[in-house]
């Protein structure tokens, strides 16, 4: 899939005899009903090109079973101070400001990039290579198996809607759940947090 027409694809895809279906739509159509849903999701190269790309991470998610490998470019130079170089921000490009291209509009780093593939839904969120000015991450639908059950567990002590309180949720919203548990200080980071509905 590609927003336009790769002759270069459609030669090699002739080449190589390929039954590869070949699909010219905006990452934004990205929907099950439309293209089905994929054990492993190729986004290389895309996030940075995108005016929304949470929103474009959010399609890839939902069309993904398994694994989508993200691949970006990345900010490597800390430009909020050494304190702040943990903190997930973006810079915005509005016009040539990247290199002096016009078709790109965002540049997250590193923090940001891996907080966008967990807030678009992915379960497990691997960084796996980081390079010059890019960075690969792999994404995953579901947690792994590793369970260690000599740590101590969370206790749930309430799971509800953000605005209403209530129980229902909408597939149309971007709805959320608030959860409330008690842990021990101290022993609990974001990765221990295994939520699955």
């Amino acid at each position: 899939m590609d927003v336009w027409d790769n002759p270069r694809l459609r030669e090699i895809r002739s080449l190589l005899d390929s039954g590869v279906d070949y699909q010219i739509m905006d990452v934004f159509d990205l929907t099950p009903s439309r293209v089905g849903r994929f054990d492993v999701v190729l986004f290389l190269g895309v996030l940075y090109h995108l005016k929304h790309p949470l929103l474009a991470l959010e399609r890839v998610c939902a069309v993904t079973t398994d694994l989508a490998a993200v691949d970006s470019f990345v900010l490597q130079e800390d430009r909020s101070g050494p304190e702040l170089a943990w903190q997930p921000t973006m810079e915005f490009y509005e016009t040539d400001e990247f290199g002096g291209q016009t078709d790109n509009w965002v540049g997250p780093n590193l923090p940001c990039l891996l907080a966008f593939c967990r807030t678009a839904g992915f379960a497990r969120v691997e960084l796996r290579n980081v390079l010059e000015t890019t960075a690969a991450v792999a994404c995953h639908r579901r947690w792994g198996d590793e369970v260690d059950g000599a740590q101590p567990t969370a206790r749930l002590i309430d799971a509800f809607h953000h605005t209403n309180y209530g129980i229902n949720f909408s597939t149309q919203r971007d709805d959320y759940v608030t959860v409330w548990f008690d842990h021990v200080p101290g022993q609990l980071e974001r990765g221990d947090v295994q939520p699955e509905v």
